[in-house]
Formats: C-alpha cells, sequence, structure tokens
C-alpha cells in the first residue's frame, strides 16, 4: 500500500511538473504574439488613427482628406497582418468608449466632410444586399473604426498580457465581420474628393457654424474632462 502511494505522488509530481512546463510555454507563446512586430506595428498606426481623429478641427478639410485616405490605406493593411488568435477568457475585455467619445468624433469629420459625408450603397451595414439604396456615412463609419481601435489601445497600454491577447482577437474578428467594410466604402469616397474634386470650400455660413461647433465640442470635452477628476 506504502509503495503503491508512492508511485501515486511520483506520477502527481511528474504531472504537476508537465503543466508547469505547459503553463510557461503557453504564456510565452502568448508574449510573442502580443509584442510581436505585427502588433506592435497595428498599435502604432492605431494610435495615430486615433490621435488624429480626436484633433480633427485642427486641419483644413482637404488636408483631413489626404491625411485620412493615407491612415486608412496602413490601417487596412497593418490589420489585415494581425496574427489569428483564439480567445483566452470566455468573457469579452472591457469597453471604454463612451457614447459621447463616440458623438465627438463624428461630429468631428462630419464638419470636415460637409456636404460629402453622406454616400448611398445597395449594401447595409452587415454588407446584406439591399433591393434600394441605402444613406451611409463617413463619419459614422470612421467614429466605428475608432470605437473598436481605441478600445483596443487602452487594453494594449496596460501591459497585461493575456488581455492585450483577446484584444487582439475582438478587434481582427470586428475588423473581419465589421468595420473593414466600412473602411473600404469610406476609402472609396475618400479616394474620389482627394484625387477628382476641386478643393472644398465652406461659405461664410458653413464657416461660422464650424466655427460655432468647434468651440462647443472643445468646451463638452473640456468640461467632460474637469468632471471625470
Amino acid at each position: 500500500m506504502f509503495k503503491k502511494l508512492s508511485v501515486n505522488l511520483h506520477e502527481l509530481k511528474q504531472t504537476k511538473l508537465f503543466l508547469e512546463i505547459g503553463i510557461a510555454g503557453m504564456n510565452s507563446s502568448i508574449k510573442e504574439i502580443v509584442y510581436s512586430k505585427n502588433v506592435i506595428e497595428f498599435a502604432t498606426i492605431a494610435k495615430e488613427y486615433t490621435a488624429f481623429l480626436e484633433q480633427s478641427a485642427n486641419f483644413e478639410p482637404n488636408d483631413f482628406i489626404n491625411k485620412t485616405l493615407k491612415l486608412l490605406s496602413l490601417l487596412y493593411l497593418k490589420t489585415n497582418l494581425l496574427p489569428t488568435v483564439e480567445p483566452i477568457n470566455e468573457e469579452g475585455n472591457e469597453k471604454f468608449v463612451t457614447e459621447f467619445d463616440w458623438e465627438f468624433i463624428r461630429n468631428g469629420v462630419q464638419m470636415q466632410m460637409a456636404d460629402n459625408d453622406i454616400y448611398l450603397d445597395f449594401f447595409d451595414s452587415e454588407m446584406n444586399e439591399t433591393p434600394e439604396p441605402v444613406s451611409c456615412s463617413v463619419s459614422e463609419n470612421l467614429a466605428d473604426i475608432y470605437q473598436d481601435l481605441k478600445d483596443f489601445l487602452e487594453i494594449y497600454q496596460l501591459g497585461n498580457e493575456d488581455l492585450s491577447h483577446d484584444a487582439i482577437f475582438e478587434c481582427y474578428e470586428s475588423f473581419k465581420n465589421y468595420w473593414g467594410f466600412k473602411l473600404v466604402n469610406s476609402l472609396r469616397i475618400l479616394h474620389h474628393l482627394n484625387y477628382n474634386e476641386k478643393e472644398i470650400k465652406f461659405s461664410a455660413s458653413e464657416k461660422q457654424i464650424r466655427k460655432e461647433t468647434d468651440d462647443w465640442f472643445i468646451s463638452r470635452a473640456q468640461q467632460d474632462f474637469q468632471s471625470n477628476d
């Protein structure tokens, strides 16, 4: 009996050792993915894109369109190069972007796009073909992309490798099934404006409305920031 128990204890020790080695190997693999070249480059362009849209009011419309076109082109490439992973945790990551944040970004882009914000398409938001053209919005597209990228960055900068691993999964899945379509559609409109349209100009009344709206956005953002302190 004692001898049999000794064998079982030895087997338990071996099992524990194998588990520890397996966990260490898995953690090493996760770390390699999270800090891989493709993920770091994606995080870099995501940070540049979100920071740019947060400061959209500081650009002239034509400069804004040209810059956005380049950022979206890079973003599509870098997102498409993300590694394919499976989630570690069953529950999704925390979301950080609020409705006010989303509206702030959307309105900022809408001011830049002016009358060019709305376009017609024969596919709805889930890429189902529609019998009649539906109205779509570049500003909503860019705000939706911003939301997923900002949520990813908030997780990634925490330095938690498991959470970052799942953030990669969530962002890539959303890209494949949702905002990748919005990105491509927006590229089509921005490409046309950048290379085929004359300089976008605002009338005096439009300029005043744009200035007042920008001032209101800035004031609201400052108030929201101060209230969070």
